[in-house]
């Protein structure tokens, strides 16, 4: 009995978690649902998937625990409109930030925590692409190029 207590291979848990009307920098979110399992030591969760205004980000996260904790997240969240990022930005520093375009982000996260030594590693990595960005009034004409437009 105490011996299946200890072995992390013979867990097994489920967890939902759940929000609602949740706000941050007074802009709303949608709810949120996770559901989480641990069986076997391996460890998956449902797609965690979060909209802003017409924006959308998915996190896909499984791990394992062992004599270790190890979790791998993947997150895309393609074609995110810099004008609503823009807005909130200005909003907030009271300094317009007149950006536009869309930006595509692909990353992903490795955590990882050794239980007999304590000791932890993250990495995160990843590529932003900006499609059709433009700041005030210059615009990327290739990837790093930029060009000036004419005063409207």
């Amino acid at each position: 009995m105490l011996s299946e207590l200890t072995s992390t291979r013979a867990w097994t848990v489920s967890a939902a978690a759940e929000s609602h009307a949740v706000a941050i920098a007074g802009e709303e979110i949608s709810d949120i649902q996770l559901r989480a399992k641990l069986s076997e030591g391996l460890l998956t969760a449902s797609p965690l998937v979060v909209k802003w205004r017409d924006n959308t980000c998915t996190i896909q996260t499984e791990g394992q625990v062992n004599d270790t904790i190890s979790v791998h997240a993947k997150l895309s969240a393609p074609g995110w409109k810099l004008r609503d990022v823009s807005e909130v930005l200005s909003r907030f520093s009271q300094s317009p930030l007149p950006v536009a375009g869309l930006a595509n982000v692909d990353g992903q996260l490795m955590y990882r925590q050794d239980l007999t030594s304590g000791t932890r590693t993250l990495h995160a990595f990843g590529n932003a692409n900006l499609e059709r960005a433009v700041f005030s009034r210059t615009r990327a004409r290739r990837r790093g190029d930029l060009i000036l437009l004419p005063a409207e």
